[in-house]
């Protein structure tokens, strides 16, 4: 999938506020689009690859699940920055992202095969996720705007839910 990845971010190209936004939006609220909509791409990029490669067939219903949930998200993420006033701009955020996927990580999936990509591939799903819960968190502490908080909200629960589940799966891999 390494070699797609242009293509999985060109149409969800990351945030980067532009001028005036909305009285609505605050720097908790750009910080979060942007860095949350970067983050989730490479989410997306990485869950493609493992909808191929997984090997286990858990894993790969996790990499369509995560496709299937975030791709709307992305939406949602997109709409509010319209809403805001803010424009996109391709490559913000991803330095700032926390616990974010990179394209090393890509690369390295595209190497692996078998359970090695199996746990691979969770090990950094289950970082990913936690990254996603810590921005979650500061949007729902800080931010203001409501389409960003409504993306925030499921997202700061995770370390009760799909994260436990997800290092359960990479036990019961070995």
């Amino acid at each position: 999938m390494h070699r797609l990845l242009p293509l999985a971010l060109g149409p969800l190209v990351v945030l980067a506020a532009c001028g005036g936004s909305s009285p609505t939006t605050d720097a908790a609220d750009v910080t979060f689009l942007t860095d949350m909509t970067s983050h989730h791409a490479q989410a997306i990029a990485a869950a493609r690859i493992a909808e191929t490669r997984g090997s286990d067939p858990r894993v790969r219903a996790f990499a369509r699940r995560i496709v299937a949930e975030q791709t709307p998200e992305l939406q949602r993420m997109d709409a509010a920055a319209t809403a805001a006033h803010l424009h996109l701009s391709a490559g913000a955020g991803a330095a700032m992202a926390v616990h974010r996927i990179d394209a090393a990580d890509l690369a390295q999936l595209q190497t692996l095969t078998g359970t090695a990509f199996d746990r691979r591939f969770l090990s950094l799903s289950i970082t990913s996720e936690m990254g996603a819960v810590t921005m979650a968190r500061a949007e729902l502490a800080g931010g203001k705007d409501a389409a960003a908080r409504t993306v925030a909200g499921p997202i700061s629960g995770a370390d009760h839910s799909e994260i436990p589940q997800l290092q359960a799966l990479l036990a019961a891999l070995g």
